[in-house]
């Protein structure tokens, strides 16, 4: 496998970080913006020893737990990176991690007690830090950088959050 090589993966788990994985030729290959369950053809970016990451081409089969996502930054933005499955499978997603993390590092192989789920998935966070360029722009830092993308209306912070990064942003 080389750079700019397209393959066709199952994505079969998730990173902590919200990318999908998969295998191909025994490298597993990080795929942002993919779902377990997902069939896909990515196109490989970077290719090392034995992993590999990914960007979709094309979602061939869909995952059951894939989501239309309700966020016009969302590819660009590292805000949020479950945006594009259900909350239900978000909470699989973060409880298999907290499993594993507790059987790998702490020796512990027991189940953790259940997600005790929001009661709302929209508008709930209650903290933010919105960073700002030297030409003004106010919005999140892009996953994994510190280029600002610009988000007006993000649906996991209050709305009132808006206003006041927009006065914010006007005042500079």
């Amino acid at each position: 496998m080389q750079k700019n090589d397209t393959v066709t993966l199952t994505i079969t788990d998730m990173t902590n970080e919200g990318s999908g994985v998969g295998k191909a030729d025994g490298f597993a290959v990080f795929v942002p913006m993919t779902a377990p369950g997902d069939v896909a053809t990515v196109k490989l970016l970077k290719v090392k020893k034995n992993l590999a990451y990914g960007k979709v081409e094309t979602i061939l089969t869909p995952s059951p737990d894939r989501i239309e996502n309700d966020c016009p930054s969302f590819r660009q933005c590292g805000g949020c990176v479950f945006r594009h499955i259900s909350y239900e499978a978000e909470c699989r997603v973060k409880s298999a991690k907290v499993y594993e993390a507790m059987k790998r590092i702490g020796g512990i192989d027991k189940k953790p007690a259940p997600i005790l789920a929001a009661s709302r998935t929209d508008h709930y966070r209650n903290k933010a830090q919105y960073p700002v360029s030297p030409d003004g722009k106010v919005g999140f830092y892009a996953f994994h950088s510190h280029r600002i993308v610009p988000c007006d209306g993000c649906p996991l912070q209050p709305e009132r959050f808006d206003g006041i990064a927009a006065v914010f942003s006007d005042w500079i």
